[in-house]
């Protein structure tokens, strides 16, 4: 015997937990995914919680047809199951940092074993090509530790270079005798490692920290619509402030986030990620994606005249029937 309550996780599968009753069966919270759709590997879908069914499995009435005794049990054990599950759910919306590259094997196979083809081959190949696109953006900032002093690091003409972009071939180039740094095969959160191994190759005493920034549209009723650039890390939010903010006549719910001709996330996903404060990272958002905000639908004042027009000419018609 046993109870099941399926809590739907967009984005998610497995079992949360499952506690025995001691001859009396178990009682198991699952959580299922609704299609997931991934990009480069990354959840794709704001987690949506929503309690699905509350059922018995084996059994019409499996609760009254157990001795009183138990009842309270069950029930006990049940609500216990149910604050395990929405304690799950609330730490899946919070902000995560970038997907390490164990990160990235756990999730390939747990998409292997839930048989998810499309999410476990973009895993692969995000784990064997890497993050960077060519014309991918990179802030960098370069810092001296121990002898070296800012003089000697502008000298360098390391303290100089702000942005790195990503050419032909998943490279970057620095001044020399640094010269090109390979990225290819290298995730966004190992980009600060692979740049320090090559930068203290030949600056002991210089440490980098390097942010990979992606290139976004926000477009409709904002006030600056345009193409920005933005750290992964950063929350859906600051795309809209950078476009402008929202005005009166934004329509959130409504919004959309856009992929050339295909819509990635509609207004209700926006919606959430806008207020749970989710990263263009964890929404699987790729550069030239773009966020469209909705305007209100105003009332146009072509049908309101002609129904006082029409209103009108059947008073007037009626009053010269009456004379």
């Amino acid at each position: 015997m046993s109870v099941s309550v399926l809590m739907e996780l967009s984005g998610l599968g497995g079992r949360i937990a499952e506690t025995r009753l001691p001859g009396r069966g178990s009682v198991t919270i699952d959580y299922s995914s609704a299609s997931s759709r991934c990009a480069r590997g990354r959840t794709s879908r704001p987690f949506e919680r929503r309690l699905v069914s509350l059922a018995p499995i084996s059994s019409p009435s499996i609760l009254g047809s157990m001795p009183v005794r138990f009842r309270s049990s069950m029930l006990s054990m049940l609500l216990s199951c149910l604050a395990a599950g929405c304690l799950l759910a609330q730490s899946s919306g919070r902000i995560a940092p970038m997907s390490t590259r164990s990160d990235l094997e756990a999730q390939l196979r747990t998409a292997d074993s839930l048989h998810r083809a499309e999410e476990a081959f973009d895993l692969r190949r995000r784990l064997h090509d890497g993050d960077f696109e060519v014309g991918d953006r990179i802030h960098l900032v370069f810092q001296t530790t121990g002898a070296l002093s800012p003089t000697a690091l502008s000298q360098t003409g390391l303290s100089q270079i702000d942005t790195a972009v990503v050419q032909t071939g998943r490279i970057i180039i620095l001044p020399p005798p640094i010269d090109t740094i390979p990225l290819e095969g290298v995730l966004f959160s190992e980009l600060t490692k692979t740049v320090n191994a090559r930068v203290s190759k030949y600056f002991k005493d210089v440490v980098v920290r390097a942010v990979p920034l992606m290139r976004l549209s926000v477009t409709g009723a904002v006030g600056r619509p345009g193409y920005y650039y933005l750290p992964i890390d950063s929350p859906l939010s600051d795309l809209v402030s950078r476009g402008g903010g929202q005005g009166s006549a934004s329509d959130i719910p409504r919004s959309t986030i856009r992929r050339g001709d295909r819509v990635l996330w509609k207004g209700s996903d926006v919606q959430t990620a806008l207020a749970d404060g989710t990263t263009i990272e964890a929404l699987g958002l790729r550069p030239g994606d773009d966020l469209v905000i909705a305007e209100k639908k105003q009332r146009g004042w072509i049908m309101p005249a002609i129904q006082v027009g029409v209103t009108l000419v059947t008073l007037l018609v009626t009053l010269t029937q009456l004379r």
